[in-house]
């Protein structure tokens, strides 16, 4: 057994002040979850969370501004001043020392009622590695062998995996999001609990399983995404999710930018006709939805064979949406070493150095930067209406065409040609 006191985290001023300011009060506190569990992989946490023996009622007392997050499940999110929070978070959600009752829905435990015991609220936790607690004074509170699954990076659950599961199906995409982020194995166990609840995911709605799967696509190994088709829960992701894997699992980038639309445009890439529908299964974003469907299509399309032909994809897509398109087809290429690959590389650089060229000169391929708006043309006797409108796109891709022509005058002429 490792001593506690063994392994000191530096915690955030605000999480201290909270922890020793209930204390004061005669209750215990700590600092719990998947915050103890980066720290001690030396990963900068991203939310400090905070369990207590007071009932809510108690925390609410003790701090002059708190709002009540969650409060019958015990939590309150406490604010704090800048001074006592220093120079971090000032917002960090405390909560109550608790035992979940019977999950009904597979989702959400029916009632829950709260202890006074830390080891009983850790024990309802789903992964050994998100089950420990951490004190400045006592140090790690680890009852399930959370630091030793974390040594031997793997994923295990706190106790029966098909208990966990049962509870609340979600953890078992967790399970393979943790696998990914973190790169650990899941334990067989678990896996084989997964094969057998898989059915359990069709209870969860589609609005966590999407929050789940851009973790699991935007971390370092989005191939693990494979976990989701090999233990069948892919079949509860959406309608035709399962599809990727007839088509082939295409490959999967942990170094491309980890924006959760081209992550997600990268394992859709093989499914054009689904992708958009997919995408609008998993109730995203609209603009995720509708970058991620222009993503996959670029896929699709025939490549631009001259800088006119980038220019008018960069009107229709973006500048975003291209470069990142062409960083990615890129990168997706570097390590190949075949002839007929080599060439397709050598064919992405170019397009990227008249991206570059493009971008360099200030290239119009857009209304916003054509050189005439529609007053001009209204100083010219062109009447407002759809006929305006054909004009402008015209000379906008008379623009796209010779760049050096987005002059005013130049383009009134050009105008003046086409209504003569």
């Amino acid at each position: 057994m490792k001593d506690p006191k063994a392994i000191q985290i530096t915690v955030p001023k605000g999480v201290e002040h909270i922890i020793r300011q209930i204390e004061q009060a005669g209750y215990e506190a700590y600092a719990v979850g998947g915050c103890v569990r980066d720290a001690l992989l030396g990963r900068e946490p991203e939310d400090w969370d905070i369990t207590t023996s007071a009932r809510p009622e108690v925390v609410k007392s003790l701090f002059l501004r708190t709002i009540d997050t969650g409060i019958e499940h015990g939590t309150v999110t406490v604010l704090l001043s800048a001074q006592e929070a220093g120079e971090g978070d000032r917002a960090f959600e405390v909560t109550t020392y608790r035992v979940d009752g019977i999950y009904e829905d597979g989702r959400h435990p029916k009632a829950v009622s709260f202890t006074g015991s830390l080891e009983e609220d850790l024990a309802r936790r789903d992964f050994t590695i998100n089950a420990m607690a951490y004190h400045m004074d006592r140090g790690i509170i680890d009852c399930y062998h959370g630091q030793e699954d974390l040594e031997n990076k793997r994923v295990r659950t706190v106790g029966r995996a098909e208990e966990r599961f049962t509870e609340d199906a979600l953890r078992m995409m967790r399970g393979i999001r943790f696998s990914a982020q973190l790169d650990f194995q899941i334990e067989a166990d678990c896996l084989q609990a997964m094969l057998a609840l898989r059915e359990n995911l069709g209870k969860v709605s589609k609005e966590r399983i999407a929050v789940e799967l851009v973790k699991l696509l935007c971390s370092r190994h989005p191939e693990r995404v494979k976990l989701l088709f090999s233990t069948g829960l892919s079949d509860f992701v959406t309608r035709h999710f399962s599809e990727i894997e007839k088509r082939g699992i295409p490959s999967l980038l942990g170094d491309a930018k980890d924006k959760k639309y081209l992550r997600l445009g990268l394992l859709l890439r093989h499914l054009p006709e689904y992708a958009k529908e997919i995408l609008e299964e998993l109730k995203l974003d609209r603009e995720c939805i509708d970058q991620a469907s222009a993503f996959v299509e670029l896929f699709s399309l025939e490549e631009a064979d001259s800088p006119y032909a980038l220019r008018k994809r960069l009107f229709r897509y973006g500048l975003e949406l291209i470069q990142d398109f062409y960083d990615t087809k890129a990168l997706l290429l570097e390590n190949v070493s075949n002839t007929p690959g080599k060439a397709m590389a050598e064919q992405v650089q170019l397009r990227l150095s008249w991206l570059q060229k493009i971008q360099e000169e200030r290239d119009c391929y857009t209304l916003s930067n054509l050189a005439i708006k529609g007053k001009d043309l209204l100083s010219i006797g062109v009447q407002a209406g759809p006929a305006m409108g054909e004009l402008l796109h015209q000379a906008l891709d008379y623009v796209m065409l010779n760049p050096s022509e987005n002059d005013r005058e130049a383009l009134l002429s050009f105008v003046k040609s086409r209504i003569c």
